[in-house]
Parts: structure tokens; C-alpha cells; sequence
């Protein structure tokens, strides 16, 4: 009875904060997670306080000299024990004193015989241990008046979930070490709970609205060379490192025609790469040395048959292999081939092999595309390879720029949680109308990551509720010139998207910091406008994948009219036969976009009152949200 109680106190007292898709909590254990048992927040009526410290009755033995708490926020319940022993005609003699929690507890000098520690809450009991470990207690003088989801210790009131004896409670609270977060991993900041209250400060957000001139002339005419060209790809995997990466860059089917005169070459970067190859290579190369991808090797094969036609025979060598004897020892001038650079870490470590080999005198890189997220590390990149101890320089030429987040640190993307929402649907599911629809959706996002298929170009995005696929119409502003908008791929469509976003936040224009930097406590939205702006059923899909869930969460009712907005654009989106009603569903099913409770709430109420209704998936995804 009294779990129960107290599971309902503390839920009606909001006593287990929960963070958003924008922030989450680095607790005084160092340890990360997404939720926080305040006890300070239960304690607001004297009535309930009394009724905890009647909990904590049964672990108060007749000997107590001293109640040691870990935040002063909870000295109301000890005394309230003290009141309470009184009116029972007890002895009350003990003193009351906080240690601070873990920082405290570093220099805190209490007393081993007859003294209670009481901890405020806990869910991985490491604040128990740590006190046992200092203080040379027994585990029988802690007790924590809230746990969930901790080792099963001493507590006044287990909040966990159970069936039968707690049907009201809450599910188990994760934590992570900060050096293993998946929350910051996915792009959500953590605010450090660092005094004996474990408070954090107001949050400030600020919404903003992307225009035209958002995107630098340099990354837009890369773009442009690329749109059309079935370059961009969304979800291939070619190897671990870039196996979280959204965008692959297939440039294999491109890169061995470049300095011929080929039909099938992108123009622009072919005249590019001609021009620089021509001006730039040595007289003389002993050795072309690639990178292990198929687009360099291809991209090296191209060159050496340009150099063949000069009368140079080079050996043609992958990063590899470099200390095989298919290298020649004794090369004097080399070229380093990369159709794609990222991190720079591959050619960094191919710069330092060479390095090694006393026989090179001239070095010459080449890279198709460098794709660094931002430009000091495409600098940092070109440093580390072009400078030598004599402090003679390298070449290095990059034939096209285009800013994109470093695969290596990109923990997640949409389709992943949409792959997770959809192998939940299917274990809950007995529509087998809908299961078949759903299977299907999951054969193509797992075909996509197959090197048979190389990702997606197109179906990167469920069609619209009468079975539309989603498709740009005229007047897109980041099209080249005179393109027609059918022949830009959905894929081209959410690349040039995600190369915004990223843009607004790693850039910023005179001056400033980049519109979309997060602060652990001023956080930066997408305005909901944006789906009105640029209001083609493909964008807004783009939108809603490419952007961060921190990007997305108008869940803050401190946000102005962000929420509100976003739930008559909801409506709007939901009436609407041709609008990506599965994408805004799925997106809110996720938890990608967030709006406030009370918003969600009307809006489910105006979702079952559609008539005619929305579809089947739409419908299951919006049933996943209301659950959530």
C-alpha cells in the first residue's frame, strides 16, 4: 500500500524529470541519462512528508545519534522522523547534516556508530557503495527514500513497474557512462546536476527560420555538379567506419572516365579534375597510391592511363599494401589518390607510411571530394599531409568541397529509428494487411545497405497517405539552374537538405555563431515555418529526416507558439490526401518531432475524429506515438 502511495505522490508531483530529444542528465555519479529522480520536488506538502518518514520508521533503529542525507532538500523528512518518534515516546536525540551527495562526501567526516545515511533516490545504487567505501558503514544504514530500476537495497519505496504489486509505477531509468552515451551519440546535450540539490538552470530555446543565401556558393554549386547524377545515396554501408552514415557518395561509376572524354563523366567535375590533373601532376610518377575504396582504385586507374599516354608506367598500389613487395622500394615522386575525404584520418596515416620510405622526395594528393564537416578540419587534414620535418611541402588538390558531418560520429539516422519503430510494430501487430506493408518497407531499407544495390536514390521516404510518391515541383531554390525538378532524386532532395542543416551548425555569417549551435542551456529549433516555406511533400519529409530531434523539439512550453504550430500544421498535414502524412507520423512516433502533452492531446483527438480516417500505416505510426 504504501508503494503504491508514494509511485502516485511522486508522479503527480512530477518527482522523475525526463529530458527531451534536445537534453538530457549528467548526474553527480558522472553517469548519463535521460530521466532523474528529484525528491525535492515530492516534498511540497507536510502530509506527504510525514507519510515518507512513516516509511522510513522500520529503518530507524533505537541507537540513531546522527541522519546523514545527501541533498539538505530531504532534512524535511528526517525531521519529520524525529516527530514522529516522539509522538511514539522514542528517544529523538539525533542531529541532522547533509554530506553533499557524491562531491560532498569526498571530505565529509561522519560518524560510523549510530547514524542513517539517507540518500534522496537512486537507480544504480553507486551512491550507496561509494558512502559504504568512505564512510566504512554497513549497507543496512542506508536507506533511499525513492529507487527505480536500481539493485534491490534498502528503500522507502521501490517505484518500479510491477504488475501486481505496483501497476502505477515507471519503467527502469538507463544510465550510461559519458564516455559510451548513446544520448550524446544522437545528438542530445547533457546538463551536469552539480550541487547538493541537483538543479539545473532554465533552458532558453530559440527558433529560426533558414533562407536562401544559407548555403555558401561553394557548397551549392558542388551540389549542383552532383544532382542528377545518381551520385548521392542514402543508407549504403560500404565499411564499419562509415556505417552509421546517412549519405555515401558513389563516385565508383564516375571516377575511371573523368579525364576521358565520356558521355557518362559529370561535366563540371571532369572539366575540374581534367584541368588540375593536366596543370598539376609531376613530369615524373614512380607510383600512384590509392585508397582501398573501388572510387579510388578507379579513380587511380584513370590516372595512370592519362599517364600511360605521357610514356609513364607507375606502379598503381592500394593504402594497403604499401608494405608488400608490389611496392616499388625505391619510389622518388608519388601520387595519393582519394575520391573521398572525410575525417582525413585515411590519407593522414597513408601520409605518415610514406614518410617512413626515404626514397620519396615529392608527394602530390588528390582528392575527388572532401567531404570534412568543417573547414578547419579540412585544413587541419590538408596540414598534416603537405607539411615535412624540413619543412618542405606537399601538394594537395581538391578538385570539389562539400561540407557533411563526419561519418565516424554520426551515431544514428532516421531510418535506423524508423527500422527499430518498424520491428516493433511487426512483434505487436495482427493486422496482416498491415504487416505486409510493413515486412515490405523493411526488405527495402535492408536491401539498401547491400552492395549490390548501394544504398537508396529513391523510396527514401514513405509515399503520401493516397500512395503518391513524394516528388519536388518547380521553384525549389537550391536546383541549378534550368534543372527540372523530376530530375532531382529523393535522394538529391534530402542531400541538399542535410548539407543545409549542417551548414547552420557548424557556420556562422559575419561574425556570429552558426544559427543551429546547441548549448546545454539555449537550445536552437527549426521554426515550425520551415514546413511552410519550403512546403513540397518531399522537403518537408527531407526536413523531418535530416534534422536532429533537439532541431525538432517544441515539447518546451517555453517556446513560445512553436508547439501550437506545429499541431495546426499537423492537422493541416493529416487532412491532407497528398501531404507526407506517414512521414510527419512516423517522425512523432520516433520521437524526432515533439510537441507539447496538451498539443498532442488535441491532436490525437482531432486524428480519430478524420473523416474519411487516415490510413493504415499513418494511423499505426500515430497509435506508436500516443503510446509513447
Amino acid at each position: 500500500m504504501l508503494r503504491r502511495i508514494l509511485t502516485e505522490v511522486v508522479r503527480s508531483r512530477h518527482g522523475v524529470l525526463g529530458a527531451s530529444a534536445a537534453v538530457h542528465y549528467a548526474k553527480p555519479s558522472q553517469k548519463h541519462s535521460d530521466q532523474f529522480i528529484r525528491a525535492g520536488n515530492v516534498l511540497v506538502n507536510s502530509v506527504e512528508a510525514e507519510v515518507i518518514a512513516w516509511g522510513c520508521l522500520p529503518h530507524i533503529t533505537g541507537d540513531v545519534a546522527f541522519i546523514y542525507t545527501d541533498t539538505g532538500a530531504i532534512n524535511v523528512v528526517a525531521s519529520a522522523v524525529r516527530d514522529l518518534l516522539a509522538g511514539f515516546g522514542a528517544a529523538t536525540a539525533f542531529s541532522v547534516d547533509s554530506f553533499g551527495s557524491y562531491k560532498g562526501l569526498e571530505t565529509f567526516a561522519g560518524m560510523r556508530d549510530g547514524s542513517i545515511w539517507l540518500i534522496s533516490g537512486t537507480t544504480s545504487g553507486s551512491l550507496a557503495k561509494r558512502i559504504i567505501e568512505k564512510q566504512m558503514v554497513e549497507s543496512r544504514q542506508i536507506v533511499s527514500l525513492f529507487s527505480l530500476g536500481a539493485p534491490k537495497e534498502t528503500a522507502v519505496c521501490h517505484l518500479d513497474y510491477d504488475e501486481q504489486h505496483n501497476p502505477s509505477g515507471l519503467p527502469s531509468i538507463q544510465s550510461h557512462p559519458p564516455d559510451d552515451c548513446p544520448l550524446c551519440r544522437a545528438g542530445s546535450t547533457p546538463l551536469w546536476l552539480t550541487d547538493e540539490h541537483f538543479l539545473v538552470s532554465d533552458i532558453a530555446v530559440t527558433p529560426y527560420l533558414p533562407k536562401r543565401d544559407d548555403l555558401s556558393k561553394e557548397t551549392l554549386a558542388a551540389l549542383h555538379q552532383f544532382v542528377g547524377q545518381n551520385v548521392f545515396r542514402v543508407l549504403f554501408q560500404p565499411n564499419q567506419h562509415t556505417e552509421r552514415s546517412d549519405i555515401f557518395l558513389d563516385l565508383e561509376p564516375h571516377s575511371s572516365d573523368l579525364l576521358a572524354s565520356s558521355p557518362t563523366a559529370i561535366p563540371k567535375l571532369a572539366d575540374r579534375f581534367r584541368c588540375r590533373t593536366q596543370q598539376s601532376l609531376p613530369a615524373a610518377v614512380d607510383a600512384i597510391v590509392h585508397l582501398d575504396d573501388p572510387a579510388s582504385q578507379a579513380l587511380a586507374s584513370g590516372i595512370a592511363t592519362y599517364l600511360h599516354g605521357r610514356g609513364l608506367r607507375p606502379t598503381q598500389v592500394g593504402a594497403s599494401m604499401l608494405v608488400t613487395h608490389l611496392f616499388d622500394p625505391e619510389p622518388e615522386s608519388v601520387v595519393v589518390v582519394a575520391s573521398t575525404v572525410a575525417s582525413g584520418t585515411s590519407v593522414i596515416d597513408l601520409s605518415r607510411t610514406l614518410r617512413a620510405k626515404s626514397s620519396v622526395k615529392a608527394v602530390s594528393y588528390v582528392v575527388l571530394v572532401d567531404r570534412s564537416s568543417t573547414e578547419e578540419r579540412a585544413r587541419q587534414t590538408l596540414q598534416s599531409v603537405t607539411t615535412t620535418e624540413d619543412g618542405h611541402r606537399y601538394d594537395y588538390h581538391v578538385i570539389a568541397r562539400l561540407p557533411l558531418p563526419d561519418p565516424s560520429t554520426v551515431a544514428r539516422n532516421a531510418w535506423d529509428d524508423e527500422t527499430q519503430l518498424l520491428q516493433r510494430l511487426l512483434e505487436h501487430s495482427y493486422d496482416n494487411a498491415l504487416n505486409d506493408i510493413l515486412e515490405a518497407r523493411s526488405d527495402v531499407l535492408r536491401r539498401a545497405k547491400d552492395r549490390s544495390q548501394r544504398g537508396l536514390s529513391g523510396d527514401l521516404f514513405w509515399p503520401s497517405d493516397d500512395g503518391s510518391p513524394l516528388n519536388l515541383s518547380h521553384g525549389f531554390v537550391f536546383l541549378p539552374s534550368g534543372c527540372p525538378p523530376q530530375r532531382a532524386s529523393q535522394a538529391d532532395v534530402y542531400s541538399i537538405i542535410r548539407c543545409l542543416l549542417h551548414s547552420l551548425r557548424t557556420k556562422g555569417k559575419d561574425g556570429k555563431e552558426p544559427p543551429l549551435k546547441q548549448h546545454p542551456l539555449h537550445r536552437k529549433v527549426l521554426d515550425v515555418g520551415v514546413f511552410y516555406r519550403f512546403n513540397d511533400p518531399v522537403l518537408q519529409a527531407a526536413f523531418l529526416r535530416a534534422a536532429t530531434p533537439a532541431e525538432l523539439d517544441y515539447s518546451n512550453s517555453d517556446i513560445g507558439n512553436q508547439s501550437a504550430n506545429a499541431r495546426l500544421l499537423l492537422m493541416r498535414i493529416f487532412k491532407d490526401p497528398l501531404a507526407p502524412a506517414i512521414e510527419f507520423a512516423l517522425a512523432l512516433a520516433v520521437g524526432r518531432l515533439r510537441i507539447t502533452e496538451d498539443d498532442k492531446a488535441l491532436v490525437l483527438a482531432e486524428v480519430d475524429g478524420l473523416k474519411p480516417p487516415l490510413g493504415r500505416v499513418a494511423m499505426a505510426f500515430i497509435n506508436a506515438w500516443r503510446e509513447s
